[in-house]
């Protein structure tokens, strides 16, 4: 984890018997290894009641991100934990990898056998995430009903410290008989598994006499009930006992088969032993009377052989197969490092364990599973439309997906599929009825907000609760989504948040900013066109801290560049005359009739452009049907626009209110063209005088403008030489990074 970019901090037991102090070892940068003090005079009472005071204290003021808790059933362990979650306010992680209730803690006095199992038993519930290592402890989860935070993430194989060694070179390293047989068993085996060692080994060894068994690990001493089959085979016996970690390769290389005996009772159903991993990393075949994962990894990767846990010949037999069948012990060993190179490595291990991490603070990772949910979306014809595709786009490019969850056009008659997918985006449409009304409405909010409501609610429900389709974050646009997501929100606890993209004037609207503060209230972030956008929230009653303006930006790249005008204009079929443009929704708000009007006003030799769709086509067809200089384009691609915003001299935005975001502009100034605008809204803090010019938007203004550009092309290719730069500057892509930022702050 730590070469992962994580900074670590691990905190154990001194491995010492008696230690009374505090060590810090660091390992690398991000790595930091605390040993806390250890007494083991007395089984309970000594170093752990001690060590819990002392972990209680570094849970309550260490500094970290993440608590990540192991073996909760040990109170020590467990009531740090507790403390990290319920008063530090962390994120916490419970790892199971033992079974205590019904396991470990069977072998402990009534009161401490109490205690372990309500603690392994309670911990996790208060836990963000559970990890456990197999899926027996999978079943114990789900008993707890904690199934859906929960992850199978086994241990690993260190393919890095123990490899593939050649035999005979770690024979005569360990002076061992280079024509011996040699099966070693590892680690420190306890309980039963020890007897069927020595049953399984001394049976083979009868048919067999080559054979050698090592024991590597610790052996205190030979329990009673196996001590019999150990006298029979005490000679052929090699008790190496624990070494140095460097030297533990040297005897799995060594040796011709690795054993794993196995208990038949739930703790070991439960684990997943650390050795099964190394094992796998030497390359030689394994023998075991598996149960549990270390089955179920021999059997599914045929990297062992697998007796019954009670067959003590079935062991025996494979004992004896693997030692005398070079080709089949040669294949068994071949599967087992690939086990461990393709499954186990500890790298994966440690990316599925960062997956965890990154579901606890997404700030930490950098893929998520987006839904924006907005009544509109292309092709529907819009800014907000735009917006939200390039939004898309840029979660495409940096590989989040992406769903959108929207109606089929409303404004426009262009048609749309109710469902498309391209590659990490899906779009969800629902069919609701057009015929303008939306436009229609726009003089009575709360109609057009039923209007819009209901059906695009009823869908979303669908999509989120009985498709479920998978969501880490809600990004909700305007006031009908937002209120859509804060009712589902309810039933599913996500990050949400939301952009608004209008200006309302709450000040002088007290009901309706009573209804927006209420609808975004429980929003964790809300994003607004303006500063100007962000003080009408305030108004309403939204805290600051919770606000924030952001800019759009658009594709600079491929789109919105700067092209030979002469160019364009052939490929448009444009007349080659000083041109102007408006570009946007063919509504009188926007400032379309009073454009057509200062049209006549103008030279007669400037060429007017109209690319848009809305209410006001019709009205514009027949306008130019009239006037020789007027052209009704239609509506149009993103690719045809900017073909058209370079074709053209200067770009007139007239808009007639307060507009909250005018993508025109940054489209225009991207492209290289200058900006004649309205003096309204955001216009007033998107245009500079170094890129255009601001104006009270009267028909008469207009026109004096358009005329003075056109008598005097320098003062507007002066602008013109500013526009690209500044677009640049202030709307390249790099402005989702605002918004991203929020979603992982969530």
């Amino acid at each position: 984890m730590s070469k992962l970019g994580h900074d670590i901090t691990m905190v154990c037991a001194s491995g010492k018997e008696f230690d009374l102090l505090i060590r810090k070892q660091k390992i690398n940068d991000h790595f930091t290894i605390i040993t806390l003090p250890r007494v083991k005079y007395a089984q309970y009472m000594t170093g752990q009641l001690w060590r819990l005071v002392i972990s209680v204290f570094q849970a309550l003021f260490y500094r970290y991100d993440i608590f990540h808790a192991f073996t909760v059933a040990q109170p020590q362990i467990g009531v740090p934990a507790w403390v990290a979650k319920k008063i530090r306010r962390k994120p916490m992680i419970v790892d199971w990898d033992d079974l205590w209730a019904g396991g470990f803690a069977e072998a402990h006095r009534p009161i401490i056998k109490k205690v372990l199992t309500k603690f392994e038993r309670t911990i996790p519930y208060y836990a963000d995430r559970v990890t456990y290592v197999s899926k027996y402890l999978g079943g114990e989860v789900a008993k707890l009903g904690l199934e859906k935070r929960a992850t199978r993430i086994p241990n690993g194989a260190n393919i890095d410290q123990i490899k593939v060694l050649d035999k005979a070179d770690c024979r005569r390293k360990l002076k061992l008989d280079p024509n011996g047989k040699y099966l070693l068993s590892m680690g420190n085996t306890y309980f039963q598994s020890f007897r069927i060692l020595m049953q399984s080994a001394g049976k083979a060894m009868k048919k067999d006499p080559k054979i050698k068994l090592i024991l590597l690990g610790q052996i205190e001493s030979i329990p009673d009930f196996a001590r019999k089959y150990y006298k029979e085979i005490k000679d052929r016996i090699i008790i190496a006992g624990s070494r140095p970690f460097e030297e533990v390769p040297l005897y799995m290389g060594a040796s011709d088969a690795l054993v794993l005996p196995m208990d038949n009772d739930p703790i070991e159903y439960a684990r997943f032993p650390i050795r099964f991993g190394d094992y796998l990393c030497a390359g030689r075949p394994i023998v075991s009377n598996a149960v549990g994962e270390v089955k179920r990894y021999m059997n599914e990767y045929d990297c062992g052989l697998a007796s019954a846990y009670d067959d003590i010949d079935g062991l025996a037999d494979n004992i004896n197969k693997v030692l005398n069948d070079n080709e089949l012990a040669g294949k068994l060993g071949k599967s087992a490092r690939f086990v461990a190179e393709n499954k186990l490595q500890w790298q994966l291990i440690a990316e599925k364990m960062n997956n965890v991490y990154k579901s606890l603070n997404k700030k930490l990772g950098d893929k998520l599973n987006i839904v924006i949910l907005s009544p509109f979306y292309l092709p529907n014809v819009g800014g907000v439309e735009t917006h939200i595709d390039d939004l898309c786009r840029y979660y495409q490019k940096h590989g989040h997906h992406t769903h959108v969850i929207t109606y089929k056009p409303l404004t426009t008659s262009v048609k749309a599929l109710r469902y498309e997918k391209k590659k990490n985006l899906e779009i969800h449409r629902v069919a609701w009825i057009g015929w303008g009304l939306f436009h229609k409405f726009e003089k009575h909010p709360v109609v057009q907000f039923l209007y819009l409501t209901p059906v695009l609610f009823v869908f979303t429900w669908y999509l989120l609760f009985v498709k479920k389709i998978k969501y880490d974050t809600i990004h909700a646009h305007g006031f009908t989504a937002a209120l859509i997501t804060n009712i589902l929100n309810r039933f599913n606890k996500k990050p949400i948040v939301c952009s608004m993209h209008a200006i309302y004037n709450f000040d002088e609207r007290k009901s309706l900013a009573d209804i927006c503060r209420r609808i975004l209230w429980p929003f964790d972030h809300v994003f607004c066109l303006a500063q100007r956008s962000v003080e009408d929230l305030v108004a309403a009653g939204l805290p600051r801290e919770k606000l924030s303006p952001y800019v759009q930006w658009v594709d600079q790249e491929k789109i919105f560049k700067p092209r030979n005008r002469e160019e364009c204009r052939r490929k448009l079929g444009l007349s080659n005359k000083f041109t102007v443009l408006f570009l946007g929704r063919l509504i009188d708000k926007k400032g379309v009739s009073v454009l057509m009007k200062a049209s006549e006003r103008v030279d007669k030799d400037v060429q007017f452009v109209f690319v848009g769709d809305g209410p006001m086509k019709q009205k514009l067809d027949e306008f130019a049907k009239k006037h020789e200089n007027i052209i009704s384009a239609g509506r149009k691609s993103q690719k045809e626009a900017g073909l058209y915003y370079c074709a053209t001299d200067v770009v007139v935005v007239p808009s007639q209110y307060e507009e909250g975001f005018a993508r025109v502009v940054l489209e225009t100034l991207s492209s290289g063209r200058p900006i004649i605008a309205s003096n309204k809204g955001c216009l007033r803090e998107m245009i500079t005088k170094d890129v255009g010019v601001l104006l009270d938007p009267t028909i008469e203004n207009i026109a004096r403008a358009i005329n003075r550009f056109y008598k005097n092309t320098d003062e507007l290719r002066a602008l013109e030489k500013n526009c690209r730069e500044y677009a640049l500057k202030n709307f390249s892509d790099k402005n989702c990074e605002h918004i991203l930022h929020y979603y992982y702050q969530q």
